[in-house]
C-alpha cells in the first residue's frame, strides 16, 4: 500500500469528520462525551481555515494570536510551533472538570505583525 498526501476536498467531509471524532474520542473522553466536530463544521472549515483566521486578526489590527493547548496533547505543541506560535506559559486545567491524569494548559502565542 502506497501512501500519498493530497489536498482534501467537500466530497471527504464524512471520512474527514470520522477520522477527527475518532481521534479526538480517546483523548477527550476525560472531559466530553460528544463529537469534537460535526460534519456541518468541517464542511464549514473548508471555507474558515487557521490561516483565515490569523488574517483576519491582521487586518483587524490584533498584533498576536493567542491559543491554549491542554498538555496531554504533545503533538500539538509541536504542530502549532511549526505554524510559529511560542510558548508563553502555563494556566490551571478548570477545577471543575474532572480528568484522569492531572493536566494544565500550555499557553502559546504568534506575533501577526511582520
Amino acid at each position: 500500500m502506497t501512501n500519498s498526501v493530497r489536498m482534501a476536498s467537500p466530497p471527504d467531509a464524512e471520512e474527514i469528520t470520522a477520522l477527527i471524532n475518532s481521534a479526538f474520542r480517546t483523548a477527550e473522553e476525560f472531559f466530553s462525551e460528544t463529537d469534537r466536530i460535526s460534519l456541518e463544521s468541517v464542511n464549514d472549515l473548508f471555507i474558515t481555515l487557521m490561516d483565515a483566521a490569523e488574517e483576519y486578526g491582521r487586518g483587524m489590527g490584533c498584533r498576536f494570536m493567542d491559543i491554549k493547548v491542554v498538555n496531554l496533547r504533545d503533538e500539538l505543541i509541536g504542530f502549532y510551533s511549526g505554524r510559529g506560535y511560542v510558548e508563553t506559559g502555563t494556566s490551571p486545567f478548570p477545577a471543575d472538570i474532572e480528568t484522569k491524569l492531572p493536566c494544565h494548559f500550555i499557553e502559546m502565542t504568534k506575533p501577526l505583525t511582520t
